[in-house]
């Protein structure tokens, strides 16, 4: 997109120079993060994909509402192994986003239940482990917001403070999870210190 387009566009939305600068720092960080789990030390090739595609990037994201971790969670989890930076923009990436948001929407109350399940029968082992230990066994696979919202309604703060970040991560990835978690688990989003942002 030629750079006076973009500015026609900040100027056309209010947009600052600096948000859409941080948002697509953002962008590039969670691309960057996603990447690293499939090949360790990966860094984005500035020179090949610099800073004016991040923000044709962050425009689409922003237009959509999005959050950057959530947009590039949707398109590592359409494209395998990993999308490269130029499929991150336009029309398929913003379907591949919507699709995906709403299939989370779907299965977020399933995947809660079975969770809560899982660990009913847990604890129900009469030769059972501590709760910590439940929760971040990796047989039992729960996420990062379950362990952090059992962990807070328990009074586990040291395990709860381990899974914050990767719990606020999810909960920005889909609105959804803060209302259904929420109903749950009131006790985990009541107090200043421990609100989602």
């Amino acid at each position: 997109m030629p750079k006076n387009d973009m500015w026609m566009w900040l100027a056309e939305k209010g947009i600052s120079e600096e948000r859409i600068d941080r948002v697509a720092g953002e962008l590039k960080a969670e691309y960057e993060r996603a990447r690293r789990q499939l090949r360790p030390g990966y860094a984005v090739d500035e020179e090949k994909y610099p800073l004016s595609m991040w923000r044709e990037i962050a425009m689409d994201v922003m237009e959509a509402g999005a959050q950057p971790s959530a947009w590039i969670d949707a398109q590592f989890y359409y494209i395998k192994p990993y999308p490269y930076v130029n499929l991150l923009k336009g029309p398929e990436a913003l379907a591949r986003y919507r699709s995906r948001t709403v299939r989370l929407t779907e299965d977020i109350p399933l995947d809660l239940k079975l969770q809560a399940e899982t660990l009913k029968v847990w604890l129900s082992d009469k030769n059972a482990s501590s709760l910590p230990e439940i929760l971040e066994a990796p047989a039992a696979n729960f996420n990062p917001l379950f362990i952090w919202c059992v962990a807070l309604c328990c009074g586990l703060s040291d395990l709860a403070d381990r899974y914050r970040e990767r719990a606020l991560r999810m909960l920005a990835l889909n609105p959804m999870y803060e209302k259904i978690y929420k109903r749950y688990f009131p006790e985990a989003f009541q107090e200043a210190s421990c609100r989602p942002p």
